[in-house]
């Protein structure tokens, strides 16, 4: 072969066809499409999941609702280590009564708040059932609060006493043990108070509002309907009495004789819980109804009062605690409420509160009617 002039192909050789110009894949489109399938059935089995997670969460809700399922929570043991001795297997256990003394329990989805009595009976059915318990103490800080409350945290001490006649009470009063507070507290074997301690506010108290002249002032008649004549007795509604312009005679003795019925009782209940400490006749000997009159006493003046045994500290009752139970050594324990699981995993709160949003919190747990009288053992300065 010759070749050809500069710049010229090879003589004798045959030109070459030009290159092709790369086509598309013919399996492109295939994958294109296989690719948009597989992330279609990804999202569907996502979708999928969502619809049956949702599904069961709206079936938990209905039955939580309907169902009542879980009602209560459980009370776990705690050990509090700087009051208990290293190795010891006896226990005493710490039973906490704190605040306004209700028998309220609100339940929701979204948390629960129980009540005093609540939290009495579960505390002492988890020492009941634990063998290794040798004594409580019953660790009050709280005013008061209702009547039947306050009466049925009363009863479940004596009843635990009277099945338990191995296991002493032991009341520590914190800030203040007043009224219900002090109701309470007397089922306990001995009390000891701290030196600031406030107590007593032995009575009953109850408050009943009356809105019928201003309703009147602004034109509004409440018109009742009654079978009887004291059926309405006590109602906000009900019009003042035309010679005293307030409370009506018959109403007036008709409350002040259901007051003084749970006066008596707890003036009973005083009596019964330290008469072997105090020189009293009965429950209306002069000096304890000298002292039964609402009046509050700093430790102090209630120790001299018999009112209460001992001044000091926890410790002390931990002390008092060992030496009533005839042990050396104990694992000082608290219970520790936990509420049941809750819709969307907010864990059962302990109290239900609604934020307002301008800094004030309302408590559905502590708010009260004010159409209904409401007897009750508490002092509120």
């Amino acid at each position: 072969m010759e070749p050809g002039p500069i710049g010229q192909e090879p003589f004798n050789q045959p030109p070459q066809p030009p290159q092709a110009q790369a086509q598309p894949s013919p399996q492109q489109p295939a994958q294109v499409v296989y690719r948009g399938s597989r992330a279609g059935f990804w999202i569907a089995i996502i979708f999928g999941v969502l619809l049956l997670l949702s599904a069961g969460l709206n079936m938990f809700f209905m039955l939580t609702l309907v169902g009542g399922l879980e009602k209560t929570g459980e009370f776990k043991p705690s050990t509090d280590s700087e009051y208990s001795d290293p190795g010891a297997k006896d226990k005493i256990a710490v039973i906490k009564i704190e605040g306004t003394i209700t028998d309220e329990d609100v339940e929701s989805p979204f948390g629960v708040s129980i009540g005093q009595v609540s939290m009495l009976r579960g505390q002492l059915a988890a020492a009941e059932s634990d063998p290794s318990v040798k004594a409580i103490i019953l660790e009050v800080n709280s005013p008061g609060g209702y009547v039947t409350a306050s009466d049925e945290m009363h009863h479940m001490l004596t009843e635990f006493k009277s099945r338990h006649t191995d296991i002493p009470i032991i009341a520590f009063m914190r800030d203040v043990a007043a009224s219900g507070g002090y109701y309470v507290s007397v089922a306990a074997d001995k009390i000891i108070a701290m030196p600031t301690c406030t107590t007593g506010s032995i009575g009953v108290i109850a408050m009943l509002p009356n809105v019928s002249k201003g309703l009147d002032k602004i034109g509004v008649t409440i018109y009742t309907f009654k079978s009887g004549a004291m059926k309405d007795a006590g109602s906000p509604f009900k019009p003042a009495d035309k010679e005293t312009g307030g409370m009506s005679k018959e109403d007036s003795e008709y409350f002040q004789k259901q007051i003084q019925n749970m006066y008596e009782k707890f003036l009973q209940a005083v009596y019964d819980g330290r008469r072997l400490k105090a020189d009293w006749s009965g429950p209306k000997d002069p000096n304890l109804m000298a002292l039964a009159n609402g009046s509050v006493y700093m430790a102090d003046e209630a120790k001299k009062n018999h009112l209460i045994d001992d001044i000091g500290y926890f410790e002390d009752a931990v002390r008092e605690a060992k030496s009533a139970a005839r042990i050396t050594q104990a694992k000082v324990v608290r219970y520790r409420y936990v509420p049941p699981p809750r819709l969307l995993g907010l864990g059962g709160a302990s109290t239900t509160n609604i934020n307002t949003g301008v800094n004030v919190e309302l408590d559905m747990n502590k708010m009260t009617n004010i159409d209904s009288p409401k007897f009750m053992y508490y002092w509120k300065p």
